[in-house]
């Protein structure tokens, strides 16, 4: 069986995030239905490193940018977000004292925090699985002095709670999604899934001890019997396809997954719609 990484902690203390319900007070809707699909730009690959949170984080931050014009071809370093949660977990401690990062996984917490004070670079500036210029021996280096500052610009990320509506997550979650807000949520994910070929998801064993939390975005909402859902496994270079195979009838892209909403409604462990991210062109040196 290969090597599927997950990464997801629970949020270790209460963060007092912002209610979604913000959202629907401060903007209509302004697309016909809950669906990104669209919107959504090239393969994300997480290859054998648990920063799912960064990873959905990026994709959320692609689908922001790209429907509500801000470009949408560039895409933020999972491994930035990552790293600056990561490190938020000994934040106030003196850097010389500060244990190393350690790839155990990421709380949504530290790192949406982290995004939002520390900031965001780019992947072609930081590189993360998707990037050429990827280095898996720097899983665990923590970000220059030089990165940090180049992050500085790009800490306008907002972000709120999807909580359960009167009629379930779906409710909730269509309602952001046809206002361009990115959806992005934690589950657990068992063996079922890992292997799944495109099939919809209707059920999990909770007990499987080769399972554990990931997080995942939503890319289209608007089914009826299932949500499609965007996952970090599938790399063009792996010799296989995880979840869609392309030339489905469904017309589904390649790499996303299809999760029955019965199932969705009973496993979210938490869910988060995602917001306001300008690119910060850099002066040339």
């Amino acid at each position: 069986m290969p090597k599927f990484p997950l990464g997801y902690k629970p949020d270790s203390k209460d963060y007092g995030y912002p209610s979604h319900h913000a959202l629907m007070a401060a903007a209509p809707p302004t697309l016909d239905k809950a669906d990104h699909l669209p919107f959504r730009k090239g393969l994300i690959w997480q290859d054998g490193v648990g920063m799912c949170v960064g990873t959905a984080l990026k994709r959320c931050v692609q689908l922001w940018q790209t429907m509500n014009g801000a470009g949408g071809d560039r895409m933020i370093s999972a491994k930035f977000a990552y790293d600056i949660g990561r490190a938020q977990e000994h934040a106030g401690t003196n850097p010389d004292d500060a244990p190393p990062l350690a790839d155990r996984g990421s709380e949504p917490g530290l790192v949406l925090r982290a995004a939002q004070n520390v900031g965001l670079t780019l992947d072609s500036d930081y590189p993360d699985p998707t990037s050429p210029a990827w280095d898996a021996s720097a899983v665990n280096k923590r970000p220059s002095p030089d990165a940090l500052v180049n992050a500085y610009d790009m800490r306008a990320l907002q972000y709120s709670q999807v909580t359960r509506g009167a009629f379930g997550y779906k409710e909730s979650i269509r309602a952001c999604m046809v206002r361009r807000q990115p959806i992005k949520f934690s589950m657990f994910v068992d063996t079922g899934i890992m292997l799944n070929n495109g099939a919809i998801v209707s059920a999990i064993y909770d007990r499987d001890p080769d399972g554990g939390g990931h997080m995942l975005a939503v890319v289209d909402a608007s089914r009826e019997d299932y949500a499609v859902i965007d996952n970090w496994w599938d790399n063009p270079d792996a010799g296989a396809t995880w979840g869609m195979a392309q030339g489905n009838t469904l017309g589904l892209p390649r790499g996303v997954w299809r999760i029955s909403w019965g199932l969705l409604e009973r496993a979210i462990i938490q869910c988060f719609a995602v917001t306001g991210v300008p690119f910060v062109e850099k002066a040339a040196a």
